[in-house]
C-alpha cells in the first residue's frame, strides 16, 4: 500500500514538473508569474480529487472542511475537480465565517463559483480554474471585501460578476479571457480594486462597471475584445483607470456619464477609439499613448442632457497621439483644458467642435494634415503651441474671439475663415508673437491706403481693408500666403507663392487686382470665395496640385486674362475651375495660355460651363518689368522646388 502511494506521489510530481516546463517555455506566457490555475485546464483537473458539487447554506455546513472559520484559520475548500451537469459547482450563501476556495477545477452547467450574501471580508477565492460555465466562472452577489486572486475563468458566459453592493472587492492577477460576454462585469458595487488582470478576446467588454463609484482599475490587459470595449465605465464616478493596455477593441477605454474620473498612463492602440469620454464632467485624461486609432481621444458632451446643466470641464494633458485619423477631438466640451499633448502624423491633430471657452496651451502638433482646428469654438486662448510640417498648422473656422500668442509654425501656417466680417475682426493676435517659418504672422484689420512692399511677414491677412497694395513678397511652404477678406480695391503684385495650400485667398473681396505674381507647386494657386469683380492678369500658374485658379459658386463678374497656366491639376481635365456666374476668361479677344490646349475653346471645369474662347499660343509677358526681388525669388524657388520634389513626404489635401 505504501509503495502504491509513493508511486502516485512520484507520478504527480513528474506531471507537475512537466506542466511547469510547458508553461514556462510558452511564448504566450503572461508578464506576471503564472499561477497554478493558468496551466492547461485538462492538465489541472488530472491532479485534483474528483468531487460532487458543493452547496453551503449555513456556517455549520462549512465545518466539514479543514479550518476553524477565523480570519487566521479559515475553512479551506481546496484541490477538487468538480466537473458536473449541476447548475453550480460551488454555491455558498448566507455564511459569516471565513473561508477560502483554492486550487479547484470547476466545469458546471451555469456558474462555477457562486457566492451570495456572504459576510463582508470573509471570502477568498484563489488559484481556481472555472471553464465552460454558461453564465459565469465566478459570481459575487452582495459579497463585500472579498479577495479574488490568481484564478483562470475562460470559455464561460462571463469571467467574473461582481453585483449588488459587493463593495471593496480586490480582484488581482486573474485571467478572464475568451468568454462569451464580459471578462469582468461589475454592477452597483463601489470602491473596487481591479489590478493586473488579463481580459482578452471576450465577445463583449473586457471590463465593464455600471453604477459603481470610486473604484481603481490598474495594470489590466484588455485586448482583442473586437465587438466591444476594453474597459468601460457607465455612471461610475470618481474612478481611476491607470496603466492599462487596451488594444484592438472597439473603444480601448470608455467613460459614459462617469464624472470626476481619471484616465492616466494607459496604452490604447489599434482601436476604433483609443479613449472616449461621453457626458462625464471633470474628467482628466493624461499621459496616455493612443496610436493607430480612428480617434485617439474623443471627448463628447451633450449640452441638452438633463443631468449636465454645466460645461464639461475636461482636462486633456500630456498625451501622445500618433498615426490616428483624429488625434484629440472635443465636441460640445466647453471650458476644457488641452495642454502638453503631442499629436503627430494624424489627419487632424487637435479638433475642437462647439467647444468654446477652452484653453489650448503648450501642445506639439507635427506632421499632421491639420494641426489644430477650432470649429465654431470661440473665446479660446491658443498659447505657446508648436507646429511642424503640417499642411495647416492652425485652422480657425467661425470661431470668434480666439487669442493667439507665442505659437510657432514651421512648414505650415495659419488658416482663418469666418462667415461674417465681425467674426474675422474679433480675432486677437498678440503682435509679433506668432511665427511662421521664422517670420511673424501679419493680421491687419480696418486699414486704408497702405503699401506692403518688403517681405517681412510669413503670412498676411487683411480684414475689412481698402486700397492696400502688397508687392515683392515671398510666401513659401505656408497654409495661405495672403488672405483678403471683406476687403475692397486692393492689389497684389510681383510676389511669389510656392508650396502653399492656397497661394492667395479672396473671401468676400471686391475689385481687387492680382498681377505679375508667380504661383508654383501650391495646392491651389488663387482661390475666390464669394468674391466679385476682381482682375487676375499676367500671373504665372505652374504645377499647382489642384487648380491654378478656383472660383466658387458665389463668385461673379471676375476677369481672368493674359495668365499662363502650365501643368496644373495634372490628374484632371482642366487647369482652372469656375462655379460662379458671369466670369470672363478673356478680354478683347485675348485669353490665357494653357499648356494642355489643343484646339478650339479651352474648357474650364465647373458648373458655370465657362470657356476661354481665345486661348493664347505663347506665354504672355507682363507690360511692366518685374522687380528684382521677384526675379531673384523665382530663381531661388526653381532651385528649392527641384530639391524638394524628390523628398516631399505627402501630398497636400484637397479639402477646404
Amino acid at each position: 500500500m505504501k509503495k502504491l502511494i509513493f508511486q502516485q506521489i512520484v507520478i504527480a510530481k513528474i506531471a507537475l514538473i512537466a506542466m511547469i516546463i510547458l508553461v514556462g517555455t510558452s511564448i504566450f506566457m503572461p508578464t506576471f508569474t503564472p499561477s497554478f490555475c493558468r496551466s492547461e485546464p485538462s492538465l489541472v483537473k488530472l491532479l485534483l480529487t474528483p468531487h460532487d458539487p458543493i452547496r453551503i447554506t449555513s456556517d455549520s455546513e462549512l465545518e466539514v472542511f479543514n479550518g476553524s472559520g477565523t480570519a487566521e484559520d479559515p475553512y479551506i475548500i481546496e484541490g477538487y475537480n468538480i466537473t458536473s451537469l449541476a447548475e453550480c459547482g460551488i454555491f455558498i450563501i448566507g455564511t459569516t465565517k471565513f473561508f477560502s476556495i483554492s486550487n479547484c477545477y470547476i466545469d458546471a452547467k451555469t456558474v462555477g463559483i457562486d457566492l451570495y450574501y456572504v459576510a463582508p471580508g470573509t471570502a477568498t477565492v484563489i488559484n481556481n480554474t472555472c471553464v465552460n460555465n454558461d453564465v459565469v466562472g465566478i459570481a459575487l452577489v452582495n459579497v463585500g471585501y472579498a479577495s479574488i486572486t490568481n484564478n483562470t475563468c475562460i470559455n464561460n458566459g462571463n469571467g467574473l460578476i461582481i453585483h449588488e453592493n459587493s463593495n471593496a472587492v480586490n480582484v488581482n492577477n486573474n485571467d478572464f479571457s475568451n468568454n462569451e460576454g464580459e471578462g469582468i462585469s461589475i454592477r452597483d458595487s463601489d470602491s473596487l480594486t481591479i489590478t493586473n488582470n488579463i481580459c482578452n478576446n471576450n465577445k463583449m467588454k473586457g471590463i465593464y462597471a455600471y453604477d459603481s463609484d470610486s473604484s481603481t482599475f490598474v495594470n489590466n490587459t484588455c485586448n482583442f475584445n473586437f465587438n466591444d470595449d476594453g474597459i468601460r465605465l457607465h455612471e461610475s464616478d470618481s474612478s481611476t483607470i491607470a496603466n492599462n493596455t487596451c488594444n484592438f477593441n472597439d473603444d480601448g477605454i470608455c467613460l459614459y456619464e462617469s464624472d470626476s474620473s481619471t484616465i492616466a498612463n494607459n496604452t490604447c492602440n489599434n482601436n476604433k477609439k483609443g479613449i472616449s469620454v461621453y457626458d462625464s464632467r471633470f474628467s482628466i485624461v493624461s499621459n496616455n499613448t493612443c496610436n493607430f486609432n480612428e480617434y485617439a481621444i474623443l471627448i463628447v458632451y451633450d449640452s441638452y442632457h438633463p443631468t449636465l446643466p454645466y460645461p464639461g470641464y475636461a482636462t486633456v494633458r500630456d498625451n501622445i497621439c500618433s498615426n490616428n485619423d483624429f488625434g484629440i477631438w472635443l465636441d460640445d466640451a466647453d471650458d476644457s483644458v488641452l495642454t502638453g499633448n503631442r499629436c503627430s502624423e494624424n489627419n487632424k491633430g487637435i479638433y475642437l467642435l462647439h467647444s468654446s471657452y477652452s484653453t489650448v496651451t503648450n501642445n506639439t502638433c507635427n506632421d499632421n494634415d491639420q494641426g489644430l482646428i477650432l470649429d465654431n469654438s470661440g473665446v479660446i486662448p491658443v498659447v505657446n503651441n508648436s507646429f511642424y510640417n503640417n499642411n495647416r498648422s492652425i485652422v480657425i473656422y467661425n470661431s470668434g474671439s480666439t487669442t493667439l500668442t507665442n505659437n510657432t509654425m514651421i512648414k505650415g501656417g495659419l488658416a482663418v475663415w469666418d462667415n461674417s466680417c465681425p467674426g474675422y475682426l474679433s480675432q486677437k493676435f498678440t503682435k509679433d508673437s506668432n511665427w511662421v517659418n521664422g517670420r511673424p504672422v501679419g493680421y491687419f484689420t480696418n486699414l486704408n491706403d497702405l503699401s506692403f512692399n518688403t517681405s517681412v511677414y510669413g503670412q498676411l491677412f487683411f480684414i475689412n481693408c481698402k486700397d492696400i497694395t502688397v508687392s515683392n513678397q515671398n510666401f513659401t511652404d505656408v497654409t495661405t500666403g495672403i488672405l483678403l477678406a471683406y476687403s475692397d480695391s486692393c492689389r497684389v503684385e510681383n510676389s511669389l507663392f510656392a508650396e502653399n495650400v492656397w497661394g492667395t485667398y479672396l473671401d468676400h473681396t471686391l475689385s481687387t487686382t492680382l498681377t505679375n505674381n508667380s504661383y508654383k507647386n501650391n495646392n491651389y494657386g488663387v482661390f475666390l470665395r464669394d468674391s466679385d469683380s476682381n482682375i487676375l492678369t499676367y500671373n504665372h500658374f505652374e504645377e499647382n496640385e489642384q487648380y491654378g485658379v478656383y472660383l466658387d459658386s458665389a463668385s461673379s463678374n471676375n476677369l481672368i486674362h493674359h495668365n499662363a497656366f502650365i501643368d496644373n491639376n495634372p490628374e484632371g481635365t482642366s487647369q482652372a475651375y469656375d462655379g460662379g456666374t458671369d466670369n470672363l476668361w478673356y478680354e478683347k479677344r485675348k485669353g490665357n495660355y494653357w499648356s494642355d490646349y489643343e484646339k478650339g475653346d479651352y474648357l474650364i471645369d465647373g458648373i458655370a460651363n465657362s470657356t476661354d474662347r481665345h486661348p493664347l499660343t505663347d506665354i504672355p509677358t507682363a507690360s511692366t518689368p518685374l522687380s528684382s526681388v521677384f526675379i531673384v525669388g523665382v530663381i531661388i524657388l526653381a532651385c528649392i522646388v527641384s530639391l524638394r520634389s524628390s523628398v516631399r513626404k505627402k501630398k497636400k489635401t484637397t479639402k477646404l
